[in-house]
């Protein structure tokens, strides 16, 4: 189904292909009610500063007004990637420094401890959370640079930037001392000369 701006006559009217959906145990269709609670569900602790959680509240209320657009998955997730980036700024770095690639700070924040598997839903080992990372780092770039793909999975992605940004502000202390190690410039392969 083609993407199209609404008329204004249509503006109120559900996207019917988010309601293609049905809940296994019964057979009943999704409804909008559903959506709702599955995106207010996903929440930012009480450590996270507001200026994260104003920022991911964007991509939780385009995640919700999917319903009537459904193109607003793409921006939902965007916006949702651009929170974690911010948020890992905002734990890595001063305010003059230079920023640093997604994927690097990712790993970086994994390796100090800030972050770790447990960041995801289901259990994962380290290799697969490893992997996971790039994923992101992938889905992120592909967006930020154009794309055609239009997948309906928001709330899965929200789901897993929040847990890591939850992650990140959970322990003040490892932020203190991760603040310092963080600002360090990154290393430049050499192998590839």
């Amino acid at each position: 189904m083609k993407s199209e701006f609404k008329e204004f006559s249509e503006l109120k009217e559900f996207d019917p292909r988010n309601f293609y959906h049905v809940f296994v145990d019964s057979g009943e269709r999704i409804t909008l009610e559903d959506i709702y609670n599955n995106i207010a569900a996903i929440k930012l602790n009480k450590a996270v500063p507001e200026k994260i959680v104003t920022q991911f509240d964007v991509a939780k209320n385009l995640a919700v007004y999917s319903c009537f657009v459904y193109s607003f998955h793409e921006p939902a997730k965007m916006q949702a990637y651009s929170t974690l980036e911010f948020a890992l700024k905002d734990v890595s770095m001063e305010k003059n420094q230079k920023s640093k690639w997604l994927k690097w700070m990712l790993k970086k924040s994994l390796k100090l401890g800030l972050i770790t598997e447990k960041s995801f839903t289901r259990n994962v080992s380290k290799e697969q959370f490893l992997e996971m990372v790039d994923i992101v780092v992938y889905f992120r770039n592909n967006m930020a640079h154009g794309t055609s793909t239009l997948i309906d999975d928001s709330p899965e992605m929200l789901r897993l930037c929040s847990n890591i940004i939850n992650e990140l502000y959970k322990n003040k202390e490892l932020v203190k001392i991760a603040k310092v190690k963080l600002i360090e410039k990154p290393q430049k392969n050499t192998k590839d000369k």
